[in-house]
């Protein structure tokens, strides 16, 4: 592919106005902003990030619109040539310079020392007067003091070994005997049983018999959905709405698929009407021909079905 333009931006807008597909749909499928799209459409590269995002934006633009995308981007290193930064050298030092530098270095060295050794003073004069407070706020009570006072003196219990404590248990309580059953006094028996409840005389009330008669209940069979396939021969972009409601805009490569169901019908815009091959209910559906190679507002519905 030639660019026959010398704007690559004009001639990236004219091929997509050719094929009638909008800045939006492209920024829908490529996800950039509109605003990048324009400015490429434009040559207005000072608007747009460095090189790298410009050659991906490039690249997407080309496949959404079926064009070759390493050739546009040669086009564009062609047109915009990215000059090299060239380091300006360092100026020479000097001794008087060097001997600067190292006595800095020293400098900075000695102070770090210093402030190291004088937190570490810090640090113990700290712990030493915390000592000191602790030792201070801790009464001493000896026991002539306690019995004047009144105060109780807690003195730490004696260690006891194991065989003292075998010695402290309390031996096991001897079994009580179980006393035996107290037998229960039982009512005796009334002589005279109470009378039974007399029966109640039984009463037939007639059921009505209703006629049935059969009613005849005719049940629509339920229609099946719509199931549209495209297979993508060639890189193409499609854009479908489903029942009026729902859309989806996609680029296609080369060798993929992708299905979608409707209730009623599909309205299908192909970017590469050559390279999409459809199916409607896994029944193949021609596209109608077109100079462009583009087919816009295709409706499929159930009277495409033989």
């Amino acid at each position: 592919m030639q660019v026959s333009s010398d704007s690559l931006g004009s001639y990236l807008r004219a091929e997509r106005e050719q094929r009638g597909i909008s800045l939006q749909e492209i920024s829908a499928v490529t996800k950039i902003q509109v605003k990048f799209l324009d400015a490429l459409e434009e040559d207005a590269y000072e608007q747009l990030p460095p090189t790298p995002f410009v050659i991906g934006f490039l690249r997407a633009y080309a496949q959404c619109l079926s064009l070759a995308p390493d050739d546009i981007v040669m086009a564009y290193h062609q047109r915009h040539r990215v000059s090299d930064t060239v380091e300006r050298p360092h100026p020479p030092r000097t001794p008087q310079m060097r001997q600067t530098t190292r006595l800095g270095t020293v400098g900075v060295g000695v102070g770090v020392v210093v402030l190291g050794l004088l937190a570490v003073l810090a640090l113990r004069g700290l712990r030493a007067s915390d000592e000191v407070r602790r030792a201070a706020s801790t009464p001493v009570v000896t026991h002539e003091q306690a019995a004047a006072t009144g105060t109780t003196v807690l003195i730490p219990a004696p260690e006891v070994s194991p065989t003292s404590l075998a010695d402290l248990r309390v031996p096991p309580a001897a079994p009580v005997p179980a006393s035996p059953a107290i037998p229960q006094a039982v009512a005796p028996p009334s002589e005279t049983p109470a009378p039974l409840p007399r029966p109640l005389p039984q009463t037939t009330f007639p059921v009505p018999q209703v006629p049935v008669t059969a009613q005849e209940t005719t049940v629509e069979a339920a229609l099946p959905p719509l199931v549209l396939q495209a297979d993508a021969v060639e890189d193409t972009w499609l854009r479908v709405i489903i029942d009026d409601h729902q859309r989806y805009a996609l680029l296609l490569k080369a060798g993929q698929n992708i299905r979608w169901q409707a209730e009623e019908r599909f309205v299908l815009t192909v970017g590469n009407a050559r390279g999409t091959r459809l199916q409607l209910n896994e029944q193949t559906v021609s596209l109608p021909s077109t100079g462009s190679n583009v087919v816009r507002d295709f409706v499929l519905t159930r009277e495409v079905l033989n």
